[in-house]
């Protein structure tokens, strides 16, 4: 039942996290993730506070991640908590909290971004990967003090779905969705070179670490 619930949030998650920080390319959902999050181990160099180098939004004042340890011993020391917040010039706020975990390929690393319910002690009191339904996947790398993010290129995504190089699922009518099904398959392509082709530069946003 959670699982069903989740992975019907899911559109939703997208939305609400795209509408905060990222630039939208589309939308794309991952049912299974790239890695076993059980055995994810925390990339470090993201935990700290980060602020969006610059926005193309001229009603948006500021926005930053802030990313740390989620802090639960039930929990795998992989999952860590994004906390995201916006403030706009007429200084309304808005702000939202999501867990991930990373993947590593070669010299590229990938955020497997999935609801907080999962996490939510009230919601799930036990820690389980089965929860997690659908992810959002994402592209990222960290240079000292600067954080680059990639969001998928939708456009990308659906030609190798119809092609039958990336195993998925293409819904919906004028609003399309395109599901990647097999996390392994989808890794297999992105080691292959892939990457350039889903990541493309101009899905991206460069956040700077705040000291």
């Amino acid at each position: 039942m959670l699982a069903n619930r989740f992975v019907k949030s899911s559109a939703q998650l997208y939305l609400l996290f795209l509408a905060f920080l990222l630039s939208s390319c589309g939308q794309v959902r991952v049912t299974s993730p790239l890695s076993d999050p059980d055995k994810a181990k925390p990339d470090e160099r993201l935990c700290g506070i980060w602020k969006l180098a610059k926005t193309d939004d001229n009603t948006l004042k500021m926005a930053c991640l802030c990313i740390g340890k989620v802090g639960r011993q039930d929990v795998p020391a992989g999952i860590l908590k994004a906390m995201a917040m916006e403030i706009d010039k007429n200084n309304n706020i808005r702000d939202m909290s999501l867990y991930f975990f990373t993947t590593s390929a070669a010299d590229d690393r990938y955020a497997n971004v999935f609801l907080d319910e999962v996490i939510d002690p009230c919601k799930s009191p036990a820690w389980n990967k089965r929860n997690q339904g659908s992810f959002i996947l994402y592209k990222y790398k960290v240079e000292e003090d600067k954080l680059t993010i990639w969001d998928m290129n939708y456009d990308a995504i659906e030609d190798v779905v119809r092609s039958g190089r990336v195993k998925g699922k293409i819904e919906g009518g004028n609003t399309k969705t395109v599901t990647l099904t097999d996390g392994e398959d989808l890794l297999r392509y992105l080691k292959g070179g892939g990457d350039k082709k889903l990541f493309e530069e101009n899905c991206k946003r460069v956040f700077l670490r705040v000291k």
